[in-house]
């Protein structure tokens, strides 16, 4: 990739975007592990098109970037595997700083807990949300709580009203009111 060509590694990815050999595999990788971020997307696309148990292995590192782009990537890529583990760290988002990828976690949980195998994962999120979360991810363990008719955790949305966030406790009365 040595070259004076601007935005080499975007042009990088582009170009490995379409190939599946190990030296493509590689060469997207280092642009993965780079710092230039619209390459990373291209190039994590790609990974995630052409190599998806790689993407899976990628994905807890890109939850953790700071680019939107690279986190929502993350959270589609973990979201087609339907294992345990993979919701386990998908639902880590349920309280990003990002309201559009706070609600997409919230669907793909409302969606898993529809499998009985899932569903324990789904309440354990929901249980770590409403005694260790932050207001963002309280807030929509509320609203999937209630979304799965959960009437069961009326005692937790009680003990919320007294949340210092005035968000939750206002999303806790409207729980115990659905």
């Amino acid at each position: 990739m040595a070259s004076d060509v601007p935005h080499r590694q975007l042009l990088t990815a582009e170009l490995m975007s379409s190939h599946t050999s190990s030296a493509a595999q590689a060469l997207l990788q280092s642009i993965v592990d780079s710092d230039h971020d619209p390459a990373r997307n291209v190039a994590y696309a790609a990974i995630a098109q052409n190599y998806p148990q790689l993407a899976r292995e990628l994905a807890p590192t890109m939850l953790q970037q700071a680019d939107n782009n690279l986190r929502s990537r993350a959270i589609e890529e973990l979201d087609r595997h339907g294992d345990s583990e993979s919701l386990r760290i998908q639902a880590q988002a349920i309280s990003d700083r990002n309201y559009e990828l706070r609600v997409t976690v919230r669907k793909h949980l409302e969606r898993k807990a529809e499998i009985p195998e899932l569903l324990t994962v789904v309440n354990a999120v929901i249980d770590q949300q409403f005694t260790e979360g932050i207001p963002r991810g309280i807030e929509q363990a509320l609203q999937l709580a209630v979304a799965l008719e959960h009437r069961e955790r009326c005692p937790q949305y009680v003990k919320l009203l007294e949340h210092p966030s005035p968000e939750v406790a206002l999303l806790a009365a409207w729980a115990l009111q659905e």
